[in-house]
């Protein structure tokens, strides 16, 4: 087996990132000799080994700022610095990255360079979210600079990889790539399913007979989404709607919360996440914004997790999400605009919910992380 030393570039401080820390793990388990070079954090050390591999945070924060001087002073130093260590992959963990990754690879073209795009920036007008007209304007020349730069970088690619095969299409078309990017889905470690079934009703004194409707992570929907979401739980008998997350929006939430129906629940690590996820009777993925192709494609960890918790899963029916529930079969869908299908959808479920509940649960045996970075493991040792 060919040993590779690799490189990865992280736009983070690596405090959590499952999806990366997956992959070196797995990379480092195969031999591979891997070292992550992260964003630097006051609170968090410059050097440490997890796993086995090496994380470096030595990125400069202004990585956030491409048009600031600092931005420009860190990029030629630390292409330059890159550029002189040994290594035969370079892995880019999404756009900020890739952009360096091409430049370092311009000064060692021996170098195999990887794309790992978790997100599809020509499909995320994150300036739009912006508040003000000045904000929105600056926003679209930082977004449109960003994409064009990810577009010319792209090309330089040994292999681009992505979270989904939907994603892996329209990138393709894009891009105007040679082949379509290998898929690597954000699937989680097995878990144990050792939850105590009545966590929910003893912890908020519910009724024996409370369904128990959970929505795991940060939101990210306009407020007269979320609304949505809250009101057609509402509406059904005994139903309830919690929330497990710590976001500052999720915080707000359940500061102005009047809904007796709607609880909140702190995030927690894996298998304790797990935990929370078996204990409820269903999980909510109530993503819709199908102008915004970063979205429509998109393929949360939330809806993976569920299934892997033997949850029936209500779900907005985009895509990838109906690629998932034909071959799981532990899904009903939704048009995520139109409360009225939300509302029939969790009734659906409720109806169902046994046989959901089967499907789901055979669907995570089938599951694994160990299958699913085959893939990957295999191009390494094709390059």
């Amino acid at each position: 087996m060919a040993v590779r030393k690799v490189i990865m570039l992280l736009d983070n401080p690596l405090v959590s990132d499952i999806r990366v820390e997956k992959e070196a793990t797995s990379l480092t388990t195969a031999g591979h000799s891997v070292t992550i070079h992260a964003v630097a954090a006051p609170h968090l050390p410059e050097k440490e080994m997890r796993n086995g591999y090496t994380i470096v945070r030595d990125i400069s924060p202004s990585i956030d700022h491409p048009f600031s001087a600092t931005y420009t002073t860190f990029v030629k130093k630390f292409v330059s610095q890159l550029a002189g260590e040994q290594m035969d992959v370079l892995h880019c963990h999404d756009y900020k990255m890739i952009v360096l990754g091409a430049q370092i690879i311009t000064l060692q073209p021996r170098v195999k360079l990887i794309y790992d795009a978790h997100e599809f920036l020509p499909g995320w007008p994150m300036y739009q979210e912006l508040r003000g007209l000045s904000n929105k304007l600056k926003g679209y020349v930082v977004w449109k600079m960003a994409v064009l730069q990810e577009a010319k970088a792209i090309q330089k690619a040994n292999q681009v990889i992505t979270v989904g095969p939907a994603l892996a299409i329209e990138m393709q078309k894009e891009y105007g790539l040679t082949s379509t990017p290998l898929v690597v889905r954000n699937v989680p470690e097995p878990c144990h399913f050792t939850t105590e079934p009545n966590y929910y009703r003893t912890k908020y004194h519910l009724p024996e007979e409370a369904l128990v409707f959970i929505h795991s992570g940060n939101i990210y929907h306009t407020p007269e989404r979320i609304q949505m979401m809250i009101a057609a739980v509402g509406s059904i008998k005994n139903a309830y709607l919690v929330f497990i997350g710590d976001s500052a929006r999720l915080k707000a939430l359940e500061k102005s919360n009047p809904h007796g129906h709607v609880l909140f629940h702190p995030y927690a690590q894996r298998e304790e996440l797990f935990k929370l996820m078996q204990a409820a009777d269903f999980g909510i993925v109530h993503t819709w914004q199908p102008d915004w192709r970063s979205h429509w494609f998109s393929l949360p960890n939330r809806i993976l997790e569920y299934t892997m918790a033997g949850l029936p899963v209500i779900a907005t029916a985009q895509p990838e999400f109906m690629n998932l529930g034909k071959t799981f079969g532990n899904m009903v869908f939704y048009k995520g605009d139109v409360f009225s299908e939300l509302v029939n959808a969790m009734e659906q479920a409720i109806v169902q919910r046994a046989d959901l509940r089967v499907k789901a649960m055979t669907a995570a045996k089938d599951l694994s992380w160990e299958t699913e970075v085959q893939p990957m493991l295999n191009l390494y040792q094709a390059l």
